[in-house]
């Protein structure tokens, strides 16, 4: 009864903490022929997430998560530009109202990120 008890009034903290990250996410960068891209990622409450690179409303990869202890760990499903195979990627994961930052921790799949990756995102919506 205890046990049960605790997990009731702790969860509203585990929930709140996953909410910090669960929204519309917005990153900007300059490609090789300086020319300004966008890309959107979109992270559910669910334990899934979409990206949308170019912002052009087509999904190019979709996947899941394990958000724990400010760490998430993510894997692709499927999608174009998907790295499939259960390639997982850890993530140091820093977010407030209005960004979010992912610290690369360890990487299976190259088209992630490179050697000790940090991205910032701009929150976009909820």
């Amino acid at each position: 009864m205890i046990k049960t008890l605790m997990l009731v009034l702790l969860f509203p903290l585990f929930s709140y903490a996953q909410s910090d990250i669960v929204g519309d996410w917005k990153i900007d960068w300059t490609d090789e022929s300086g020319m300004t891209q966008a890309l959107k990622l979109a992270i559910a409450s669910d334990g899934t997430f979409t990206v949308d690179a170019g912002m052009d409303a087509y999904i190019d990869i979709e996947g899941k998560y394990v958000y724990e202890d400010g760490k998430m760990t993510v894997w692709d499903t499927g999608g174009d530009a998907a790295c499939l195979g259960e390639k997982k990627g850890v993530y140091q994961v820093t977010a407030d109202a209005g960004s979010m930052t992912l610290t690369q921790i360890s990487e299976e799949c190259p088209q992630r990120g490179g050697n000790n990756c940090v991205i910032t995102f701009e929150r976009i919506g909820s």
